[in-house]
């Protein structure tokens, strides 16, 4: 039998709801126990190669002879399905064996063929918005969204064949990263205490690590850019640029972690150190305070009515990066509000939108009404201050998060955007 139709038989039969089959089938996995025990169409090895019992027969059926010291299947081995190999394929796919155990696992058991088939990175955040479609519609059953749930999080006990934190790439950089870093050391030597050219050597240094890590087995594990400009390239390309003490003025650390330590280089490394152990205490709590002092001010306050009338606007400049921004305000229509949706948003790009503001709302008292605060307001009439307190949170979460590091970066600076 070849692979692919073992797999595809094997996933029908439900070998999938058994951790155990698909760490037999990416990993190299000997079983224990009663062999009565094991799951079904589980991948087993001896002398000749890789075989399966076939659970009807119970004859041992070969899928590749020959040496077995490596899995038979990766989770990025490519696939190729054909409509109706699953229930949700509904076109010939090019995909991946992940990828189908996937959609087999979370899509096509609880939902059938409701949801067309996914490849590539699943966004779940997608899937999860087209659930929550169908449950204001009244299609979405209480029983499919658990059986979901259940077999989304199931898939957390297959990381470590998925997406392994350990390869020959994640624990080493790229073998010509100091040729690189002492091209551009070389190239900016009389500039290396601005923080733009600081910021231009790191991300020639993080375009080389994402393109060595792109490929290995890793690869998935590395989700978030603070893997790659900070903790990756201080451990294996370059420390950066570092505060120092009483002074305005950057410190380059122009050699990696691994290379160990210069004592030149120590008073800088430690002042950043203390500054982010400092920003985690003193400014934390001052982030803290904050959050309190907004709860208590607009505790009595609350969203009283739908319009209060007021015909004055802000205006701000829509562009790609913020139109979403602006989805679920209102803007004035003549003298009528109109709720902003995202298609209006989007036709704005590169216009500009008068909204109505709380500022300028007139409702009696410390209260608002649903038209200058947003129509999302509307579900928490009573949250002001939870909202009015997300400023101080997210200073409180600025500087607690410093403490584990920050990256240097280059960004274009928009000041129509800033002043708006």
């Amino acid at each position: 039998m070849d692979i692919k139709t073992y797999f595809l038989t094997a996933l029908k039969a439900g070998a999938y709801k058994r951790r155990s089959w698909a760490l037999s089938l990416f990993s190299l996995f000997k079983p224990g126990g009663d062999p009565k025990s094991w799951a079904p169409y589980l991948i087993l090895r001896d002398v000749r190669g890789y075989y399966f019992v076939d659970p009807e027969t119970g004859d041992s059926v070969y899928l590749k002879e020959g040496e077995t010291s490596t899995p038979l299947l990766s989770p990025r081995d490519a696939l190729t399905l054909e409509v109706g190999d699953l229930e949700n394929v509904k076109e010939k796919t090019k995909t991946t064996y992940g990828n189908a155990l996937f959609n087999m696992q979370c899509l096509v058991d609880p939902f059938g063929d409701r949801i067309e088939f996914q490849t590539g990175r699943i966004k779940l955040k997608a899937l999860e918005s087209r659930l929550s479609d169908w449950a204001r519609e009244g299609t979405l059953k209480t029983e499919d969204y658990l059986r979901f749930c259940n077999n989304v999080t199931a898939l957390s006990g297959l990381t470590q064949v998925t997406v392994p934190a350990a390869s020959a790439q994640s624990l080493t950089g790229d073998p010509g990263r100091f040729a690189l870093r002492e091209e551009l050391l070389e190239k900016y030597k009389d500039r290396l205490d601005d923080p733009s050219v600081i910021a231009t050597i790191d991300a020639e240094l993080e375009k080389m690590d994402r393109a060595w890590i792109a490929n290995s087995p890793s690869a998935g594990f590395y989700m978030k850019d603070k893997s790659y400009a900070i903790v990756r390239k201080r451990l294996f390309y370059m420390l950066g640029a570092e505060q120092q003490k009483d002074s305005t003025k950057l410190h380059l650390t122009a050699t990696a972690l691994a290379e160990g330590l210069n004592y030149e280089d120590l008073p800088a490394m430690l002042t950043t150190q203390r500054l982010g152990a400092f920003n985690r205490g003193a400014n934390t709590a001052l982030g803290g305070e904050s959050v309190k002092f907004y709860l208590r001010a607009f505790q009595n306050s609350v969203i009283a009515e739908e319009d209060c009338g007021s015909q004055l606007t802000l205006t701000y400049p829509v562009t790609k990066k913020n139109y979403k921004e602006f989805v679920g305000f209102f803007i004035l229509v003549g003298k009528k509000p109109k709720l902003i949706t995202e298609a209006m948003a989007k036709e704005a790009i590169d216009k500009t939108l008068s909204i109505r503001s709380p500022i300028y709302c007139k409702t009696p008292g410390a209260n608002l009404c649903v038209t200058c605060m947003g129509d999302q307001s509307r579900s928490s009439p009573k949250a002001i201050g939870e909202l009015a307190a997300a400023v101080g949170s997210q200073h409180m979460l600025a500087m607690m998060s410093a403490v584990h590091g920050n990256a240097l970066k280059l960004a274009e600076y928009d000041p129509l955007q800033s002043l708006s």
